[in-house]
């Protein structure tokens, strides 16, 4: 990023607003393993790095320049037109969905098992919920 692009994003409280919505949950999730250093922290540590780093750049860049059409046009945001109704609730339920399909996707493609890492997967799934603040309909949502 530019220094002059940062600048901008800084001056227009894109950053502050950022950090408020999402990646204030990333850093408060993580701090809750900051000194776990087994899989699970491993785990909850990235799970919340991508997810912060997914959410802000989906509803906080201008354009959606993975989004073009067959003519070269760039599709705008269309996140930017419901910003405002998005609270420090709404937008944790949103951390809390990706976080979790980002866990379901590494039991789904295989990347951990119960005989790969001689580690009880259901145990370590529900740890993974409790840090992350999951209530019985959220988990309803990955079982």
């Amino acid at each position: 990023m530019s220094f002059l692009k940062r600048l901008v994003d800084v001056m227009s409280g894109k950053i502050a607003r950022s950090n408020t919505l999402i990646g204030n949950h990333g850093v408060r999730i993580s701090d809750k393993v900051k000194n776990d250093s087994s899989l699970l922290g491993i785990i909850v540590r990235s799970t919340a790095y991508c997810t912060t780093d997914f959410l802000v750049n989906l509803l906080f860049e201008s354009l959606m320049e993975d989004f073009k059409y067959d003519n070269g046009d760039i599709e705008l945001n269309p996140f930017k037109e419901f910003m405002n109704n998005l609270d420090r609730f709404r937008s944790y339920e949103m951390f809390k969905l990706v976080a979790g399909n980002l866990l379901a996707g590494i039991f789904a493609n295989g990347l951990l098992s119960d005989d790969d890492v001689r580690i009880n997967i259901p145990e370590l799934r529900n740890q993974f919920f409790d840090i992350y603040e999951y209530n019985d309909e959220d988990k309803e949502i990955f079982f």
